[in-house]
């Protein structure tokens, strides 16, 4: 079989296609374990893995949330009403109560009770950290708004607080060492990856 190029118009796709396709060829990604607080004070958490920074002075973070049949799913309902969340890092560790928090839980029902997660006071923001994972950031939002033509809202926070353990920290204690963080990353259907192999190429000084 020679290697061709398969075109493919997205515009013939159907939407659950469309996803499918796009979260195999966009991978690895990062995940975002949201933590976000109801009307009603109930906690909620929810992985996404349409996460990236986008910013670093000041600290902005964006992920994106995709509506159910039934309209937005309840982060972004409770982030904009409440416009404060937190982002958590997924370690192997930690992947199943992940995977298990990505649940349709009804809503007024709290992952953190249904999964088994300890929720952990923020510093500065009303909806807790997760407890036991390695880095969390406490955020605030910046801005909220719905991808035109799409059934997503695009979700922008400013970091107003790291917390990040010890242990995953460089030998100086200054940055995160990736094989001491040990993050889950997403691919497609049910497939997640470890890191475990890391190459360095570094640019050509002109």
């Amino acid at each position: 079989m020679t290697d061709e190029y398969k075109t493919i118009d997205p515009d013939t796709l159907d939407p659950r296609d469309a996803y499918r396709l796009n979260i195999s060829l966009l991978v690895p990604r990062p995940i975002a374990w949201v933590t976000s607080i109801g009307p009603d004070g109930v906690f909620n958490c929810a992985p996404f893995s349409f996460f990236m920074g986008v910013s670093s002075s000041p600290p902005v973070i964006a992920f994106a949330v995709g509506d159910r049949r039934t309209g937005p799913k309840d982060t972004a309902r409770h982030i904009e009403a409440h416009p404060e969340f937190t982002v958590n890092i997924c370690s192997e560790a930690l992947g199943s109560k992940m995977v298990q928090s990505s649940a349709d839980y009804p809503t007024g029902v709290s992952e953190f009770s249904e999964v088994g997660l300890t929720p952990v006071p923020s510093e500065v923001v009303k909806p807790p950290r997760i407890g036991g994972a390695p880095v969390q950031m406490e955020c605030k939002l910046h801005h909220l708004f719905k991808v035109e033509d799409t059934s997503t809202t695009m979700i922008l926070g400013r970091v107003v607080r790291y917390h990040i353990k010890n242990s995953v920290l460089d030998d100086k204690g200054e940055l995160v060492d990736i094989r001491r963080l040990k993050p889950l990353g997403r691919l497609g259907g049910i497939q997640y990856c470890r890191i475990n192999d890391i190459i360095e190429l570094n640019r050509r000084e002109i």
